[in-house]
């Protein structure tokens, strides 16, 4: 009905005022034809005067009332449209990171989300938020503190490494541009799934030292836990355009990969398949060595999503 919220405002002040001063003159006007209290000696004319007086006073309450009713939905919408979204809590704390702020926090009191952590590393689709700055920032470039304090929710972070945000801006337009060059001829989502997953595997290799988490490291050093496997198989995919996202499990001291090909989510374990020399790990089901369901996996971001029964071969026969 209307463009934006001040559109509506703009109407229904507009309505008030106009309302507002027509009834000061129909007052006025009405009082001068009150005069004749015996509609005999009003003669026709003013008593019609008077009759179309009444009409417009109703037809002045409606829209009056109207015109009240906009500006109240028109000022909740307002103010609602004012509020922090899960995202942009997200994009002003990636922002803060990515100007190498050395504290700062973020309050997530206005969103709906429980669990202080999945306001903030909110899934987006894109391969520098969610997941990723979880993977990347979180214990390794900022220790990050969640806690209430009275209604306030919030969350601190607190640089704790010198990581240069120069090094972190080359790495993701450098891997953003080989995977272009990696899928730029596969057809389908599965064919750009293997090609990065094979990709990861051959540039990479375990890191025993345990020194280094990131994709970066996984990307330069060529040398990375699990965690840097996962977290630069998700970024290459979502450069792809690929639907993924990083499992971690604490119990496991472990991390992977859900990934999205056609209507079903599968599981890929780059780590495992490159340590262990096979592709056992590569677009499993449910269930499989050493992995458990998605749905009891210790998380950090937003909901999981379910994971296809079979493996991808069960389904592509």
């Amino acid at each position: 009905m209307f463009g934006n919220v001040r559109d509506a405002l703009a109407v229904s002040e507009g309505i008030l005022q106009r309302t507002g001063n027509l009834a000061g003159w129909l007052q006025t006007r009405y009082k001068k034809l009150d005069i004749y209290k015996d509609d005999h000696h009003a003669g026709p004319l003013l008593l019609l005067e008077r009759k179309m007086i009444s009409l417009i006073c109703c037809v002045t309450v409606f829209f009056a009332l109207g015109g009240s009713m906009i500006a109240a939905a028109s000022h909740a919408n307002a103010a609602k449209a004012s509020r922090p979204t899960a995202g942009s809590v997200a994009v002003t704390i990636w922002n803060h990171m990515r100007k190498g702020s050395k504290s700062f926090t973020a309050d997530t009191s206005a969103l709906k989300q429980k669990d202080l952590f999945a306001c903030v590393f909110i899934d987006n689709g894109q391969s520098s938020y969610g997941d990723y700055i979880y993977s990347e920032m979180v214990g390794v470039v900022y220790q990050v503190t969640a806690y209430c304090s009275g209604r306030s929710k919030l969350i601190v972070f607190r640089k704790t490494s010198s990581e240069s945000l120069a090094t972190e801006t080359k790495f993701l337009t450098s891997i953003s541009k080989t995977t272009k060059s990696l899928v730029r001829k596969k057809k389908g989502s599965y064919q750009k799934i293997k090609t990065i997953n094979s990709y990861v595997k051959s540039r990479v290799g375990y890191d025993n030292t345990r020194s280094r988490f990131q994709a970066s490291d996984a990307y330069y050093q060529k040398k990375a836990t699990c965690c840097g496997y996962a977290s630069l198989m998700y970024t290459m995919l979502r450069d792809a355009g690929i639907h993924c996202r990083i499992v971690k499990n604490v119990s496991m001291n472990h991390a992977w990969i859900l990934v999205k090909s056609g209507s079903r989510w599968y599981q890929c374990d780059p780590t495992w398949d490159d340590t262990a020399q096979t592709t056992r790990y590569f677009m499993k089901g449910r269930s499989y060595s050493g992995h458990k369901k998605a749905s009891k996996m210790d998380s950090t971001s937003t909901k999981l999503p379910t994971i296809a029964k079979y493996s991808y071969k069960h389904y592509a026969k």
